[in-house]
């Protein structure tokens, strides 16, 4: 099972990415678990508690703890994270590379 978590404040558009990975994953004939978090500060709450995921995709600017900030807490705690950025800003790439984060442009 291939664990997941979608880190965007923005839900129509997260909800539309979990439709897309969830249609990906079946065809590969696998099972997924995904979760989808409004804000950096639950999914932080979520991995205190030991709860973790295989790959994770970050809004890159949202409110609080924007995706960089928080891909390098997550890089803390597991150097062998997946990190996805959906972003429509290009200018992240740089800093998202630092990170070891695959990127994507919405």
């Amino acid at each position: 099972m291939i664990r997941i978590a979608i880190v965007d404040d923005d839900r129509k558009f997260s909800s539309e990415l979990e439709i897309l990975i969830k249609k990906i994953i079946e065809k590969l004939n696998d099972h997924s678990m995904i979760k989808n978090y409004d804000n950096s500060y639950n999914l932080l709450d979520d991995i205190k508690q030991n709860r973790r995921f295989d790959v994770y995709f970050f809004d890159v600017e949202m409110p609080g703890i924007n995706g960089l900030e928080l891909a390098k807490k997550i890089r803390e705690e597991d150097q062998s994270a997946n990190i996805v950025f959906i972003s429509a800003f290009p200018q992240y790439a740089i800093s998202s590379y630092k990170i070891h984060a695959y990127y994507n442009w919405k």
